[in-house]
């Protein structure tokens, strides 16, 4: 193959190399949404065993004060402060899924018993025997006017 042909022909060895990227069904992104909510009904409804269903055994959770954990001491520090959270709103999600694996980038309000307090959070999803469950958790507190 001369040089010029193999430079013309490059562009498409690249395409044929490269991993295709598939929009997700809306059924599918419907489906992690409902995944999602499942769990902001779960992480306020005082009910161990509805949060534990939600959550992937390889979680990590990192809270907005910074603290890292992990499936069971997640669900143990949840259980101990009495299920402190009274309410989780999603207020704004963005969902995007490649595979089995899905990323939510949103906003969720949370109410502690002090009204509701929104926080920007990253969401990382993993699809495990049919079922969408949280891999990956971070948020980070959103300034409020007047605060």
């Amino acid at each position: 193959m001369t040089p010029l042909l193999r430079l013309a022909a490059m562009p498409l060895m690249i395409a044929l190399a490269a991993p295709a990227v598939h929009a997700a069904a809306p059924s599918e992104m419907a489906a992690l949404a409902k995944a999602e909510d499942a769990y902001a009904r779960a992480v306020s409804g005082g009910d161990l065993a509805a949060l534990a269903q939600t959550l992937s055994d390889d979680l990590v959770y990192v809270h907005a004060s910074g603290q890292v954990q992990d499936k069971s001491q997640y669900l143990q520090g949840t259980a101990d402060a009495g299920f402190p959270v009274r309410s989780a709103r999603v207020i704004e999600r963005n969902v995007e899924i490649a595979g089995r694996i899905g990323v939510i980038v949103g906003i969720i309000g949370y109410d502690v018993g002090k009204g509701e307090n929104p926080a920007r959070y990253l969401a990382v999803y993993r699809k495990e025997h049919g079922r969408w469950l949280l891999l990956r958790w971070q948020n980070t507190r959103l300034a409020q006017a007047g605060r």
